[in-house]
C-alpha cells in the first residue's frame, strides 16, 4: 500500500471517526437537561473522567509518532 493511499485512508477514517465522537459527545451533553433526565452529579463526573482518560490515552498514542521526543524539564541549563 503506497504512502499516498495510506494517507488518504487515514484522512477518510479520522474525519468519519472524529465526527462520530463529536456527535456522541453532543448526545452526552443533551443528558445534562434536567427537564428530561435525573442524574447524580457524581455519576456524571465519573463518565466525564472516563472520557478524559481515554482522550489522554489517544493523545499519548499519537505523540509517540512525532519526529522529536517529548521531554520534560523542570529547569533549563546544566546548573541544577
Amino acid at each position: 500500500m503506497s504512502v499516498k493511499h495510506r494517507e488518504e485512508k487515514f484522512i477518510k477514517l479520522i474525519e468519519t471517526r472524529t465526527n462520530k465522537v463529536l456527535n456522541n459527545l453532543r448526545l452526552i451533553q443533551n443528558l445534562a437537561n434536567k427537564s428530561n433526565y435525573t442524574y447524580n452529579v457524581a455519576d456524571a463526573k465519573k463518565a466525564l473522567l472516563a472520557i478524559k482518560v481515554k482522550i489522554r490515552q489517544v493523545e499519548r498514542t499519537f505523540s509517540i509518532y512525532e519526529d522529536h521526543p517529548v521531554e520534560f524539564k523542570l529547569r533549563g541549563g546544566d546548573d541544577d
